[in-house]
């Protein structure tokens, strides 16, 4: 998820965002239930790590055999 905006509004002190999913093509403002941005208590977990490439391996899970005998050839 991408952050698109990170902002303070005036006389505030309060963070707000707006996010975007990877796959989307625009924002998630369709998510927030009416809401205009998100706030910094809306946020529920924190990214520790991650593993590039992971979307691979279910890729080659769903793809079938002949497909990949195919592509090598």
């Amino acid at each position: 998820m991408k952050i698109l905006f990170d902002g303070c509004r005036a006389n505030s002190t309060e963070q707000t965002l707006l996010t975007k999913g990877d796959n989307n093509p625009s924002d998630d403002l369709v998510l927030y239930n009416g809401m205009k941005h998100l706030k910094r208590s809306h946020i529920v977990g924190k990214v520790k790590g991650y593993v590039p490439f992971v979307g691979y391996a279910t890729i080659l899970m769903v793809r079938p055999l002949s497909l990949w005998i195919w592509a090598l050839t």
